[in-house]
């Protein structure tokens, strides 16, 4: 039941990384990321198929390459909370909604991190 789980949450990411790389303002390697993280507990396969793509597997290539620099590291999780919070300021105007997703945001930065670091190795 765990493996479906992680196998729609990679899925999903990944969706999310297509449309970060399509859209301007939304960060795609970061949902990269998430989906590389799911689909190693839940598919082989589709972990496989991500690192040898040639728009993914960059990713994966230089994060093996440039992860255990903390500048690295620091640039991917600026990024995505800058994204984030013009993707807030233009479609949230309600403060309590502002507030979730803030909270949102950081637990996924802190998720970002953890795998940062757990690809870096």
């Amino acid at each position: 039941m765990t493996r479906y789980l992680y196998f729609f949450l990679g899925f999903t990411s990944l969706v999310l990384a297509v449309i970060g790389i399509i859209l301007p303002g939304v960060p795609g390697i970061p949902f990269i990321l998430m989906s590389g993280y799911f689909f190693s507990l839940s598919s082989e396969k589709w972990m496989r198929k991500l690192q040898e793509n040639r728009y993914t597997g960059v990713v994966f290539k230089r994060i093996r390459i440039k992860g255990s620099n903390p500048w690295f590291i620091f640039f991917v999780l600026s990024q995505f909370i800058v994204s984030m919070i013009v993707l807030e300021r233009l479609l949230i105007h309600d403060r309590y909604y502002s507030t979730l997703f803030y909270l949102l945001v950081l637990g996924l930065c802190a998720g970002l991190f953890f795998l940062l670091r757990k690809f870096s190795k």
